[in-house]
């Protein structure tokens, strides 16, 4: 509409798709969210879809009404981002410790536990993520994402496998529980990737799950078992 070339003018239309998000910033700062898909018409004042905390957040005012012609004091963008489920995040831990007690057949034993799978993950919140990461390069941003979202992941798995076995499901039952483990590994990334980031953890799948010292813990049950008189 005859304005700068930093500015967008009343009126624009922001074409926005199924699976995205457009994001609006103002010498920086986010000042509109546009979630919904289709042609959404720009205002200074009242944006369409704009996030006020969740997105589905339909509308909130963005300051100030922008200037027309001349040389604006602020210089304004549009940011777009992939909001569709993020799959194929494979993972692998070996030697994950773990600390076993079986009151009842008076063990205390150190243990670790090997897991693999892959997680899905999505943007839920663009205005967090756009604030630490949407100024990073754009052809590492992703890799640099996903290797931070890993190391994650793998210090996780000792804290849920501990509270599964304080929960009482012995080692050797642990690959009966996969689906269990990934349910809670997933609220557990939810949970931290969402306060830090605006990330949602869609799912995390098991595909193997094996304690290394199965054999030596079902040994010290077994023979704790025949050392006592009353068995």
């Amino acid at each position: 509409n005859g304005g700068s070339g930093n500015v967008i003018t009343e009126g624009s239309v922001i074409l926005v798709g199924e699976g995205e998000c457009a994001i609006v910033t103002e010498n920086g700062k986010v000042i509109g969210v546009y979630d919904q898909p289709g042609e959404q018409i720009y205002s200074g004042q009242h944006g369409q879809g704009v996030f006020t905390g969740g997105v589905g957040a339909f509308a909130r005012d963005v300051g100030r009404r922008i200037a027309f012609g001349g040389d604006a004091p602020y210089v304004q963008r549009v940011f777009y981002f992939n909001t569709k489920e993020l799959m194929g995040n494979a993972f692998s831990a070996t030697n994950v410790p773990f600390r076993f007690k079986d009151a009842r057949a008076a063990v205390d034993l150190d243990g670790s536990l090997s897991c693999s799978g892959s997680y899905s993950f999505r943007i839920k919140d663009p205005a967090l993520f756009y604030k630490p990461y949407a100024r990073s390069a754009v052809d590492k941003s992703r890799r640099q994402l996903a290797k931070q979202l890993d190391a994650e992941l793998l210090t996780a798995l000792g804290p849920i496998v501990q509270a599964m076995l304080a929960d009482g499901i012995r080692p050797s039952e642990l690959p009966q529980y996969s689906t269990r483990f990934g349910e809670l590994l997933t609220l557990k990334l939810c949970e931290e990737w969402g306060r830090l980031r605006g990330i949602e953890a869609c799912c995390v799948a098991i595909d193997s799950l094996s304690t290394t010292d199965q054999a030596m813990v079902q040994t010290a049950q077994r023979d704790t078992a025949f050392i006592d008189p009353v068995r």
